[in-house]
């Protein structure tokens, strides 16, 4: 069975409220799933190529609401839900290195500890803010 066109059976006005959705329909597509989870989220600002980043050999992903640690230190992969996610990312100290705490809220569950150089902030510091927006 052939696609009708619904435009050719429409008032003008329907017609462009058709338009309209296959425009939003076609830009929604053109965009990753994670932003626009992280749209739907709540999550401000546009998701970047920062939402991969990797921190030393560690590869640190988060899609909205999911933060992924691979290859942790010999550790198995790590993931925090943003709802049951505590971040806690500690000032610089003397060689512009930070602390960055991530913990399960859930009691007895575990949780990481890594330090992230001065030169890995400028990916890794706004990542972390939208992960902290996410959490909170």
């Amino acid at each position: 069975m052939p696609i009708r066109d619904l435009r050719d059976e429409a008032t003008h006005s329907e017609a462009h409220r058709i338009d309209c959705g296959a425009s939003r329909i076609a830009e929604r597509l053109r965009k990753p799933a994670s932003a626009l989870r992280a749209i739907e989220g709540g999550v401000e600002g546009p998701v970047s190529a920062s939402d991969e980043i990797w921190i030393d050999d560690s590869l640190v992903v988060f899609d909205g609401q999911v933060l992924e640690v691979f290859g942790f230190r010999g550790e198995r992969n790590v993931r925090f839900h943003v709802r049951n996610l505590s971040i806690d990312v500690g000032g610089p100290d003397r060689k512009g290195r930070r602390m960055v705490q991530l913990k399960a809220r859930t009691k007895g569950s575990g949780g990481l500890g890594f330090e992230i150089s001065e030169e890995d902030w400028a990916e890794a510091g706004p990542l972390l803010e939208r992960v902290r927006e996410a959490a909170s």
